[in-house]
């Protein structure tokens, strides 16, 4: 009974999770942001690692509504909410563009793939 009584507290567990979490999306916010524009291969395939590690955390993810909101109410958040949506987007369309294309000049006709 007295290790259940040190257990933390669900707040606690979301104050944790929710700072894992915002430093995962600013430490691939501060890569992918040296790469804007996304005009060449290159920068391409080295965004493609920190969208991983981005899209870990947006997809796999699933928080309670304590973390979410602690998440999306954080200050650094906040104040670069905008910046965050326009390089993620930014990211997200060049890697489906440049992967698309890949595929599709490798691919042959008769294959199916």
């Amino acid at each position: 009974m007295t290790e259940y009584l040190n257990e933390p507290d669900a707040s606690q567990i979301s104050v944790e999770l929710s700072k894992k979490y915002i430093d995962r999306i600013f430490k691939a916010y501060d890569a992918l942001v040296t790469l804007v524009p996304f005009d060449n291969s290159a920068k391409i395939k080295e965004a493609a690692p920190y969208w991983r590690a981005l899209y870990d955390v947006l997809a796999f993810t699933s928080v309670d509504n304590i973390t979410e909101s602690l998440i999306l109410n954080d200050d650094r958040i906040i104040s670069k909410r905008d910046s965050l949506r326009h390089v993620f987007g930014e990211c997200e369309i060049a890697l489906e563009e440049h992967w698309a294309t890949e595929i599709e000049s490798t691919a042959t006709i008769g294959e199916g793939t």
